[in-house]
């Protein structure tokens, strides 16, 4: 799947796409991406299953100040903490297709 500059892997579209590749490490690469526990333990309560979890910490994530300090680096720090969750590799080539 290809993403235009409207709809960036870090869009709405893009997230749900890449979320369908780390729902099941969702929560050691929350922790790599520097969200707190608090928001983790949020995320656990409000969804019901990974895939949603997955979703949220991404949505949560883009938002965050560690994410936004990134600025252009953004995608390479995201596709670095995927890399040490050990992600799939096609939710590492959606990202670095976008670089």
């Amino acid at each position: 799947m290809s993403f235009s500059l409207f709809q960036g892997i870090l869009s709405n579209n893009g997230i749900e796409e890449l979320s369908k590749h780390v729902h099941n490490k969702w929560e050691v690469l929350a922790q790599k991406l520097g969200l707190d526990e608090m928001d983790i333990d949020a995320i656990k309560v409000d969804c019901k299953d990974d895939a949603r979890r997955a979703v949220r910490m991404f949505d949560k994530w883009r938002l965050s100040d560690v994410a936004i300090e990134k600025g252009t680096d953004i995608l390479s720090y995201l596709a670095n903490c995927m890399e040490k969750s050990n992600c799939s590799q096609t939710g590492l080539k959606l990202i670095k297709t976008q670089k």
